[in-house]
């Protein structure tokens, strides 16, 4: 892809390549200065058992609903469209203490996502979406 202003680089005039690149250079530059320096990291959480995260959910923005049961240190998951009642195949639910991780399948759409969602409050799962949209499970009870 040609650098914004290149027609092509016979016809180009001297140094507009260099300026162009500069400019791109100069912005990322610019735009990493004003956000400042790197938030510290903060302390990871201790892990908590599989109750922790035992209830009622709902996906916001979403009219999926799920139940996440805790059964002798096991996590057990399972979840629906809420309106149209189709349950999710729910699969590869793991529970390390930290992030809940699975594989949540709607059997009419063929609709797949992988999730890795936080426990960042008590009635809080957040995660991310493959497109890098905010995935955010609230409990409900």
């Amino acid at each position: 892809m040609p650098l914004p202003g290149l027609v092509d680089a016979g016809r180009a005039r001297p140094g507009l390549a260099v300026m162009a690149v500069w400019k791109a250079v100069g912005t990322a530059l610019a735009v990493s200065l004003l956000a400042g320096p790197p938030a510290q990291a903060a302390e990871p959480r201790p892990p908590v058992g599989a109750s922790a995260i035992a209830g009622a959910w709902r996906v916001k923005d979403s009219t999926a609903i799920f139940r996440i049961r805790a059964h002798r240190g096991a996590v057990r998951v399972t979840g629906s469209d809420g309106p149209r009642g189709e349950r999710f195949v729910v699969t590869n639910i793991r529970w390390d203490g930290r992030v809940l991780t699975g594989d949540f399948l709607m059997p009419s759409t063929n609709w797949l996502t992988h999730s890795e969602l936080v426990l960042v409050r008590r009635d809080v799962l957040a995660g991310q979406y493959a497109d890098g949209s905010p995935e955010v499970w609230l409990r409900t009870r």
